[in-house]
């Protein structure tokens, strides 16, 4: 009697039609999940999550990258509470990404950013406000109809402020720098920010304990109970579908 492939999973080796079938599957069904702590010991590993993604299909051979179907992109914080900056993706690699999502339809991208409603250091107006901020500089809403609809007013200076942290930075032979010309818009539907904060990546958005906080809110506008309710739309929208 032959002896069997030593192997965790031997199915792959009971014929070649059925090993060219399931070749790349475990690509295909299950998340990929690219993650950075300052704790963590590794050289790659310590690198930002755009720059360790875009390594890794560097190395995947085409058929591979072709099976990649979700993946996930994650900073965590350091012990001060705040991003390690030397380690933080920066837009020139998440471009890069985008840029790769281009020829990958099927491949979906989800970067998660520090933007916690939870957070003491963010009161739930505030965090109302950063999520538009960032959707403008990310999507180009209308930042203005939309701060209506919300009940704020938006600020030019920080509307100026976020779209500049997102602008495209261009290589050149004296090294980075920011190019002159307008930042350039997400326009590919398979990349997606989605806020995180304490809990694990990719949780469901608790509806309930976010209505919970909103009940602490007091507003003075006619309109509190359309405001509020407008906000919760936003959140889930950002924790379901992303920005």
């Amino acid at each position: 009697m032959p002896s069997c492939p030593s192997s965790f999973l031997s199915l792959p080796y009971t014929c070649r039609l059925l090993y060219a079938e399931t070749a790349g599957i475990e690509l295909s069904l299950n998340d990929l999940i690219f993650y950075y702590h300052p704790k963590r010991t590794g050289t790659y590993v310590k690198r930002p999550t755009g720059v360790q993604f875009l390594g890794f299909l560097d190395m995947c051979d085409e058929k591979w990258r072709c099976c990649i179907r979700k993946v996930w992109l994650r900073n965590d914080i350091n012990t001060n509470g705040r991003q390690d900056v030397e380690n933080e993706d920066r837009p020139v690699d998440l471009h890069v990404v985008i840029d790769n999502l281009s020829h990958y339809r099927n491949m979906h991208v989800i970067w998660e950013f520090k933007l916690d409603y939870s957070s003491e250091e963010h009161s739930l107006m505030t965090w109302i406000s950063e999520g538009l901020y960032w959707e403008k500089a990310f999507r180009d809403i209308d930042i203005f109809n939309e701060s209506r609809i919300a009940g704020l007013e938006p600020i030019s200076g920080l509307i100026r402020r976020y779209s500049s942290n997102w602008r495209l930075w261009r290589p050149v032979s004296r090294g980075p720098q920011i190019s002159d010309r307008p930042m350039e818009q997400l326009n590919v539907p398979n990349f997606r920010f989605i806020p995180w904060g304490r809990e694990p990546w990719g949780r469901a958005f608790d509806e309930a304990q976010f209505r919970k906080i909103l009940e602490t809110v007091r507003m003075s506008s006619e309109r509190s109970d359309e405001i509020k309710e407008r906000w919760v739309e936003l959140a889930k929208r950002w924790y379901t579908d992303g920005m």
